[in-house]
C-alpha cells in the first residue's frame, strides 16, 4: 500500500461494529432545538441546502416511516441542529451515522452524541466525498433508506446503489 493520506473522516470514525444494541433515547430530555441554534448562532444557509426541521413530531414520523429499524444502520446526510438525528435515535436503529460538512453544526450536535450511548456516529464531511462502504460497510438487509423531503441534485457512484424517496 502507498503512503497515500488517510481521509479526515475517516480518521475521525470510531468503531461501529461493537455498538450497543439500540437503547432508549428521549430526545425530550435534550435542549430543544430552538434552544440549541440560539446557543450557537446556527442559521440555514441556502447555498448548502440547509433547512431545520423543528417540530419532533414531524421528525417522528419521518423516522418512523422507514419502517421497523431493528438491527439497521441509518446514515443521514446533512443532520444539520439534529432534529431528524434525534428522531432515528427515538427508534430502535442500531446505529446512526450522520454525515455532516459544515463544522457548526459537528459542534452542535455534541449534546446527542453525549446522549446517544454509542449509537451515534458523526462524520465530518461532504457526503459526496465518503465512501458509503468505509463508513457503513454492512449494505445487506441492514442498509434502509428513509423518505427524505426533498430529491438530491446530484450523487457520487458510491451512492448509486443506495434509494432515495420523496415525502
Amino acid at each position: 500500500m502507498t503512503g497515500a493520506p488517510v481521509p479526515a473522516y475517516k480518521q475521525r470514525m470510531t468503531d461501529r461494529d461493537s455498538a450497543p444494541p439500540a437503547a432508549a433515547f428521549d430526545p425530550h430530555a435534550l435542549p430543544p432545538l430552538r434552544e440549541v441554534i440560539a446557543r450557537f448562532g446556527l442559521d440555514a444557509r441556502k447555498a448548502l441546502g440547509q433547512n431545520f426541521l423543528l417540530d419532533l413530531n414531524l421528525t417522528g414520523r419521518i423516522a418512523r416511516s422507514a419502517g421497523d429499524m431493528a438491527g439497521v444502520t441509518v446514515v443521514e446526510v446533512g443532520p444539520g441542529p439534529g432534529g431528524l438525528t434525534r428522531a432515528l435515535l427515538a427508534t430502535n436503529a442500531r446505529a446512526v451515522i450522520a454525515v455532516e460538512r459544515d463544522h457548526r453544526f459537528v459542534e452542535a450536535l455534541q449534546d446527542v452524541l453525549a446522549a446517544s450511548a454509542g449509537r451515534l456516529s458523526i462524520v465530518e464531511a461532504d457526503a459526496l466525498t465518503v465512501d458509503p462502504v468505509e463508513i457503513a460497510p454492512a449494505r445487506g438487509p441492514s442498509w434502509r433508506t428513509c423518505p427524505t423531503t426533498s430529491r438530491p441534485r446530484c450523487c457520487s457512484a458510491g451512492w448509486r446503489g443506495s434509494r432515495s424517496m420523496s415525502a
